[in-house]
């Protein structure tokens, strides 16, 4: 019996809130120019976070039992993990309450990571290993001051959901190019990315290297250049896809993908997802779609779109994202962010003892409810604060949206954003939760602001990233 064709059954995308107008850049270091903006990821978040959130985003609508027993594959494709030597993809897969028999993957020191991964993925599912893939990508590259990195990388993540039932666009082909070449790098002593000046890279290793394996891909399938509906490629630059597609004998102006470079930027690994999903918001059933990445060699992808793209329309995707921004007012609150500058909060406590004994509460934000009077109660404990049985309750999966009961805002507790709104929620379908806002300014909170759960970096102590949920005003 001939295997079904494999390809991407939902998308989902993340771009941070906060965007930095690229003139408070040029107008700090007092130099010309910086059209646009790019989106910053806010205090309290990092590539793990963002690629949660897209994850979250690309999986919603399905059914979560089925996810847990149909998929055996997480995979995370960054640059910049939270950390070094632990596996990110781990750390997904648990957040996302997943099995604990699915096989995780961390895709990274390479900018074609996220591609490595769909095709990691997909071998997968043609192996038989699972059903259902899930790959995410996301980045925060660091970027050294006063620099053209500065101005270009930005912040962001994307994920794919990969099976062989109900795709919206079909893997007709691919073809994968390793080519050793040192033109931008990050060593582990580096604090920034690293680039040859000048236009070597751009002339001797992008524009070779993608023209190779495009060329190659088009050629394996049968295609003409212009058969092509959308070109995603990764793009360092404006100039530089544009001279890959007039070197292919394409349109620039009709083919190539929207790299969202003036109002997000740079974002690395997670940018050809982004461009992807971006192209996906809009795609018609039977349009053709060439993904090529970049970074080491190239990975070149063909899908098709098929009708079931017509099912998926609204889903949470840059377009999304694009309309939701904040401004960031000044270049010292990036700096912030970005630890540049060295600030106020004292690192928090931390135990590897205690996250560990905590992982439901911490990560999948599960409550308990008594076994007696069925009160649902978050944090999780001994005793019933309603009836007082004692030891007698069940794993409660808390639902992600509620309502602000009650609020304060803390102009005194240190904090990289102030002020701390600390909101008591209650949730919907029972509990009632202590948490900090994100995302919002303080007039927008109100008793009774509908609120959505995000999972964000709390504090850093003992060497430990720690994670908790925060909440967000809902869109």
């Amino acid at each position: 019996m001939p295997k079904r064709p494999v390809g991407i059954v939902s998308f989902g995308a993340y771009i941070p809130r906060y965007r930095l107008p690229r003139e408070i850049i040029s107008r700090h270091w007092r130099q010309s120019g910086g059209k646009g903006e790019k989106a910053v990821a806010g205090f309290d978040e990092d590539s793990f976070t963002m690629a949660f959130e897209a994850a979250l985003n690309c999986l919603d609508g399905f059914d979560t039992d089925a996810l847990r027993a149909e998929m055996r594959f997480a995979c995370l494709a960054t640059t910049t993990p939270p950390y070094h030597e632990k596996a990110a993809a781990g750390l997904l897969a648990t957040a996302l309450d997943l099995s604990r028999e699915c096989r995780t993957l961390d895709s990274a020191n390479t900018l074609r990571a996220a591609t490595a991964g769909i095709l990691a993925g997909i071998d997968a599912i043609n192996a038989g290993a699972t059903s259902r893939a899930l790959v995410t990508a996301a980045d925060q590259r660091p970027a050294e001051p006063q620099t053209a990195f500065e101005m270009s990388f930005g912040d962001g993540a994307a994920a794919v959901l990969l099976g062989s039932e109900e795709c919206i666009a079909v893997l007709e082909g691919h073809v994968s190019i390793n080519d050793e070449f040192l033109g931008t790098w990050r060593r582990d002593v580096d604090p920034y990315v690293q680039q040859f000046p000048g236009g070597f890279e751009t002339k001797f290793g992008y524009q070779r290297v993608l023209m190779e394996s495009i060329s190659l891909l088009l050629d394996r399938q049968g295609l003409k250049p212009m058969d092509v509906s959308r070109l995603v490629l990764y793009s360092p630059n404006a100039r530089a896809p544009q001279n890959v597609a007039k070197r292919l004998e394409m349109d620039p102006k009709k083919q190539i993908a929207d790299a969202m470079l003036g109002n997000v930027g740079d974002t690395g690994c997670a940018q050809v997802l982004l461009s992807l999903a971006r192209v996906l918001e809009e795609a018609s059933p039977g349009d053709l779609i060439v993904v090529a990445s970049y970074g080491d060699g190239s990975d070149a992808l063909l899908f098709r779109v098929t009708e079931a793209i017509e099912q998926h329309r609204g889903r949470r995707g840059p377009s999304h994202y694009l309309a939701r921004r904040r401004p960031m007012e000044s270049y010292g609150r990036y700096s912030l962010f970005r630890d540049l500058v060295k600030s106020i909060p004292s690192p928090g406590s931390s135990s590897p003892v205690v996250l560990w004994r905590e992982t439901k509460q911490y990560l999948q934000f599960y409550g308990e409810k008594c076994g007696k009077c069925e009160t649902i109660q978050f944090p999780r404990q001994r005793v019933c604060v309603d009836c007082g049985t004692k030891d007698n309750f069940v794993d409660h999966k808390l639902s992600r949206h509620g309502i602000v009961h009650t609020f304060t805002n803390d102009y005194l507790h240190p904090s990289l954003d102030p002020p701390t709104t600390e909101a008591i929620v209650n949730v919907e379908g029972g509990g009632r939760v202590l948490l900090q806002m994100t995302d919002a300014e303080p007039d927008q909170i109100r008793v009774g602001l509908e609120v959505e759960m995000v999972l964000r970096k709390l504090h850093e102590g003992a060497g430990i990233k720690n994670y908790f949920w925060k909440a967000r005003p809902r869109d």
